[in-house]
């Protein structure tokens, strides 16, 4: 990437290690969905050697998993969002208990 006209106009060498970075995420993604792909089919393959009853307790256990992820990523999401509002500053621990209250009363 040296010699694009970003890093000319920028004039600084954080442009070039932002750029490495970018690429090495790009690679370690591609790696990873290569790996990802690869233990899909093999879990494709050996699906129908499962019983019935099996294969039921592996979609309720696929199930529990995507509740669970779904419930992580709300979870995430709350708390990138409170981490964004100004925080709440009392002088004391009574002011922080009163208001709590305060708030609990309405």
């Amino acid at each position: 990437m040296a010699g694009t006209t970003a890093e000319w106009v920028a004039g600084i060498s954080g442009i070039r290690t932002l750029s490495k970075v970018r690429n090495h995420r790009l690679l370690c993604y591609n790696r990873i969905m290569k790996t990802t792909a690869s233990e899909i089919d093999q879990i494709r393959e050996m699906l129908p050697m499962l019983t019935e009853p099996a294969l039921q307790e592996t979609r309720d256990f696929i199930q529990y998993l995507i509740e669970k992820q779904k419930k992580r990523k709300a979870f995430v999401d709350r708390v990138l969002k409170a981490e964004k509002e100004t925080p709440i500053r009392y002088n004391s621990v009574d002011d922080a208990v009163k208001a709590i209250f305060h708030e609990a009363d309405d």
